[in-house]
């Protein structure tokens, strides 16, 4: 098995004729595999790579055939998916003398986490890279939580990769 993750990461970079011969090396490589019998290839992607993948190679992607075919989509993620996914690294990271009592996604509020969520493109990895720029300039800050009013501080909304406040 061949899993490529964050696949568009990549191919992001590629543009023009790039992408086009990215799409011929990704047939090529498939081709080959198969060859083999059972090996499987994995590669995941955003959507919005997705979208601009098949914009640039689509000539190319269509001869895929079989690949096609054997193709799986996930659905896209939704801010409620996103929250989930946050709560589970907060979990996981958590260290073992955490005080009782007190919420279970602190240091931030749940308007933060929905912020977040509905600001990060429905991509799970940019919104953690923001909740952790959102940690670091938390505590460079000297405070305890992260609200909604903090994250709106538009120094800290840019610097943390929400862009620039309307």
């Amino acid at each position: 098995m061949i899993f490529i993750d964050q696949f568009e990461e990549y191919a992001e970079y590629q543009r023009g004729l790039r992408l086009v011969q990215l799409g011929q090396d990704i047939k090529d490589l498939y081709r080959c595999m198969a060859t083999c019998g059972n090996l499987s290839f994995i590669l995941t992607m955003h959507p919005r790579t997705e979208r601009d993948f098949i914009t640039r190679a689509g000539e190319i992607i269509k001869t895929y055939g079989e690949i096609m075919e054997n193709a799986a989509t996930v659905e896209k993620l939704e801010p409620a998916h996103l929250i989930k996914i946050a709560e589970a690294y907060i979990r996981h990271y958590r260290t073992d003398d955490f005080p009782e009592g007190l919420r279970t996604v602190y240091p931030f509020s749940d308007s933060v986490l929905n912020y977040v969520a509905e600001k990060s493109n429905n991509n799970p990895r940019i919104m953690i890279r923001i909740l952790g720029n959102l940690l670091r300039e938390g505590m460079l800050a000297g405070g305890k939580e992260i609200t909604l009013e903090f994250v709106k501080n538009p120094k800290i909304h840019t610097r943390v990769g929400l862009g620039a406040l309307p």
